[in-house]
């Protein structure tokens, strides 16, 4: 069994990533209790079955825009999680646009998370900008995946703030854009915890200083690192 066909039944890309990287950076040491389970897997699909019991609190998530649930790996992903009870968290985040394509004009259902019916599995779609509404839906989502129930197919609903690209005039959004950013969940949090009492200014500065120094540390250090041999682009991608 080769390296890629093991990937190509474990690991994937829905957007992001499909079920989990089996064969991470070497840099990257997976926790002990899935390095144990994993280290007899010999690529058959009956393997999985084996080890994924061993791994109670273990819960994988795939992450995709609306535009990849028309896809037919979302589909295939979905029918086997559901057949094996795999404990997968695919979201969708749909924030109305498949880069410039709206939802309306290429999918046939109002909402991607009717589409868990078809699998039998549980769905469900919550307003990407309320931060309260996705922390308690993703914890019955990750909840379901650690009592063994399966998958879930979790919709979040949200409102493009930039382009698809840089670049990206949107032109095609038309009026929306012009109160985009009046979505914004960041400011809008902000003022409900001050509202609530939660935070004040201190807290607030405290927050922004501690963001911007992890932004400009990443920066740096990406500036600072070498450049990477061609061939990695091929590596830890479902190819």
């Amino acid at each position: 069994m080769t390296r890629t066909s093991r990937r190509r039944l474990l690991a994937g890309t829905l957007g992001s990533s499909l079920l989990a990287q089996v064969e991470p950076a070497p840099e990257v040491r997976l926790p002990r209790k899935i390095r144990l389970a994993l280290a007899g897997f010999d690529g058959h699909p009956e393997e999985i079955l084996r080890v994924l019991p061993q791994l109670p609190d273990v819960e994988l998530v795939a992450v995709a825009g609306e535009g990849a649930a028309n896809q037919g790996a979302f589909h295939e992903s979905l029918n086997l999680a559901s057949l094996w009870k795999l404990p997968v968290v695919f979201v969708i985040e749909d924030n109305d646009w498949a880069i410039s394509v709206a939802r309306t004009a290429s999918t046939s259902v109002p909402s991607n998370a009717t589409r868990a019916a078809a699998y039998g599995v549980a769905g469900e779609r919550v307003e990407g900008n309320d931060v309260e509404a996705v922390y308690q839906a993703a914890g019955r989502a990750v909840a379901r995946a650690r009592a063994g129930e399966g998958p879930t197919l979790l919709e979040v609903h949200t409102v493009r703030l930039w382009g698809h690209f840089e670049g990206d005039a949107q032109a095609y959004r038309g009026d929306e854009l012009a109160v985009a950013e009046s979505h914004d969940p960041i400011p809008a949090y902000e003022a409900k915890l001050r509202a609530d009492g939660v935070l004040d200014d201190a807290t607030v500065e405290a927050v922004r200083a501690e963001a911007a120094t992890e932004v400009a540390d990443a920066i740096a250090f990406a500036k600072s690192s070498p450049e990477p041999p061609p061939a990695a682009a091929y590596e830890h991608v479902f190819v």
